[in-house]
């Protein structure tokens, strides 16, 4: 009886063990689940945890234009992969909203303003500064969401303005459009019979507002003397006293077609000389000496331009030539010429030419050009470049050879 008593105690025993191993075991097999509540970032998959285990890879959710600080549950407890997890539970991640900085630069680079921005929130542009002679027209990007750092550069346009050439009679001679601070650029000199043109009532370099320029003509006193030759007049001569001089295109009914030789030579009083369209030649000497003529014109109808007919007239600086046939030394020592223009029309450059011309620094040469004299460009010292089209630098190559410049090195270069 007695062991059957031992036999039951030994028995409850093993059952009483056998219950709280079950127990034991059912306690670490529970398991758990942890849902993410991102508000508004990546959605991340909920997660089953053993009961009593932490997240050991706690997720780190993104979103655009915050940065996370961490998960949460309903009291404001923090977890991370050291927190055990006890429960089923959602974790709520928590956000900061970014700031970008928006710089503000004026039109020149330096800045007028800098803003800490949140995302997606707008910068507050600065008062655009005036800028003389220009409008403001805006922001170089759009600043109304930012999202990252930016730089906003101001955008100015610069004002225009229209400056209007009127003739005596209030003809239009020209009507253009300048820019602020620019120059505008006027007409050809008109010519009124019986006048000379002495110059514009205002001065219309450096634009700042809407110009009308007019005309001013002084009475020409003539001065000019004219030889009849024919069924046309030579202008041979002149004692005038006005310094811009002008050719008439007839005289007594009858055209002036031809500059005489030796007409202006030496005059050191006239500055500038205008010829009209239907001079066909301009003689021996014309011009030569005019030391201080700084402007004249060759009209398309001069067929020819004598010997020495623009020698040493030292302050023209730039001229343009249509005339098929240059003579000898038409234009040597121009030693303040800086701009010639060969027009597709020249044919034949005599010798010493262009001799002396110290500051002209490059010319284009026309393949209508088939003669070169001797020492065309010699002491042309400054003479870098001299352009021809690409077809013809091969032929004018040679024929500058031919020419035997002296004190002068230059390139010959194709331009088409």
């Amino acid at each position: 009886m007695s062991n059957r008593k031992i036999d039951m105690k030994k028995i409850s025993l093993v059952l009483i063990i056998i219950t709280l191993m079950l127990s034991l075991a059912g306690c670490r097999d529970k398991e758990y689940t942890v849902t993410f509540d991102t508000d508004g970032g990546e959605v991340i998959a909920p997660l089953t945890v053993t009961a009593g285990e932490s997240v050991s890879a706690m997720p780190t959710p993104e979103k655009e234009g915050y940065a996370f600080l961490g998960w949460f549950d309903e009291t404001q407890t923090e977890y991370t992969n050291q927190t055990l997890i006890e429960k089923s539970l959602t974790l709520h991640a928590r956000w900061e909203i970014l700031e970008f900085t928006v710089t503000f630069k004026a039109f020149d680079g330096t800045v007028m303003e800098t803003q800490e921005v949140a995302y997606e929130t707008a910068a507050i542009a600065p008062e655009p500064a005036a800028v003389l002679g220009h409008a403001f027209s805006g922001w170089d990007q759009d600043f109304s969401e930012v999202k990252s750092d930016l730089t906003v550069t101001a955008l100015y346009l610069i004002n225009v303005y229209e400056v209007t050439f009127l003739d005596h009679d209030e003809t239009v001679l020209k009507t253009e459009t300048v820019e602020y601070g620019a120059d505008a650029t006027p007409p050809t000199d008109p010519v009124r019979e019986g006048y000379f043109f002495r110059g514009w009532n205002q001065d219309f370099q450096d634009v700042t507002r809407d110009l009308t320029v007019l005309t001013l003509y002084d009475q020409d006193d003539l001065g000019v003397i004219y030889v009849l030759e024919g069924d046309a007049y030579t202008a041979s001569g002149y004692d005038g006293t006005n310094p811009a001089v002008v050719i008439l295109g007839t005289y007594n009914g009858l055209p002036v077609t031809a500059i005489g030789d030796g007409a202006f030579l030496n005059n050191y009083d006239i500055t500038s000389v205008s010829l009209p369209e239907g001079i066909t030649a301009i003689g021996n000497q014309a011009f030569s000496g005019c030391a201080y003529m700084t402007s004249v014109n060759i009209p398309v109808s001069v067929q020819t331009i004598g010997t020495e007919a623009f020698n040493a007239c030292t302050m023209l600086s730039s001229i343009v030539i249509p005339t098929p046939v240059i003579g000898e030394a038409a234009f040597s020592g121009c030693t303040g010429m800086t701009s010639i223009t060969l027009e597709s029309t020249v044919t034949s450059i005599g010798a010493w030419g262009f001799w002396g011309n110290s500051k002209l620094l490059t010319i284009f040469v026309p393949q209508s050009v088939t003669t070169l004299g001797k020492h065309v460009f010699s002491w042309c010292q400054k003479l870098n470049y001299i352009y021809t089209p690409s077809a013809n630098l091969s032929n004018l190559s040679t024929m500058l050879l031919a020419c035997e410049n002296i004190y002068v090195h230059y390139a010959v270069v194709g331009q088409d």
